[in-house]
Formats: structure tokens, sequence, C-alpha cells
């Protein structure tokens, strides 16, 4: 009754930049490493990302998706609408965010030194926009060590 494992692997050549990659599925474990995407669509349900490289905009929408980001550039918008998602994020040193969250049960976590106005959490010049919507959501940032 249960459903075999199923793998896909896609190897692109050194120095490709994606443009575009969209993901819609249910208890996907989606690794992504070294590479250069302008945006990743992410729709489901259950799904596990894993994200190394460089990125301008991520979309995630869908319940229980756990996001991991460790990114090597400066991201322009992180956008996530769900319910019970957890989103990870590593930034390059000296890359500022701008937090909105809504919703409820929602948590943001940060060793960074932020500051909060009215409802957003602000870091450095705030270059990141990352928007969390949804219940029960959590959201932690941090800087990359190198």
């Amino acid at each position: 009754n249960s459903m075999p494992r199923k793998d896909l692997l896609i190897t692109v050549p050194k120095d490709w930049n994606c443009q575009h990659i969209e993901i819609d599925g249910a208890s996907l474990n989606i690794s992504i490493k070294h590479l250069t995407v302008e945006k990743i669509d992410l729709d489901g349900a259950a799904n596990r990302l894993e994200f190394l490289g460089s990125i301008e905009n991520i979309d995630a929408d869908g319940a229980s998706n756990s996001i991991y980001l460790s990114c090597e550039n400066h991201p322009t918008l992180i956008d996530i609408d769900g319910a019970s998602c957890e989103l990870e994020l590593i930034l390059p040193k000296g890359c500022g965010f701008a937090v909105n969250m809504e919703g409820l049960s929602c948590d943001f976590n940060s060793d960074l030194d932020y500051a909060t106005k009215n409802g957003q959490h602000i870091y450095g010049n705030g270059h990141t926009n990352v928007n969390v919507d949804g219940l029960s959501c959590d959201l932690t940032i941090s800087e990359s060590d190198e």
C-alpha cells in the first residue's frame, strides 16, 4: 500500500543561471545546491526545500512546509503563505532585511541586532523583504559565518 520512492536528479552546466523554478507537489524532499536562480515558486504541502546558492525571489504557499535557504547573495523578496511552516534564512554578512509577519501564532527569531517599528523587524538597510502570512509559522534569520 505504500508508494515506491522516486528520485529525480537534474545536473546542469557549471555557472548556469536559472530564470524560474516552479515546484508543485506534496511530501517532496527538494535539494538545490550551487545554483543561481531568479525565482522559485513552491506550492504544496509537507515539502522540504533546501536551497544553497543565489536567489532573488522565492514564493512558497502551502501547509507544513520546511524551507532552508542559505543565500550567497542579497535576495530581494521572500514570500511565505501557509500554515505550520518553518523558514530558516541564512543571509550573507551585511545583508539587511525587513520582516513583515501577519497571522496567528507566528514567531520571529534572530540573533542579529534588529529593530522593531510598526510591527516590522528591520535590520541594516532592509534590502531583503521577508513576508510571512499564515498560522503557526516560524521564521529564523541569521548571518553566514563567511
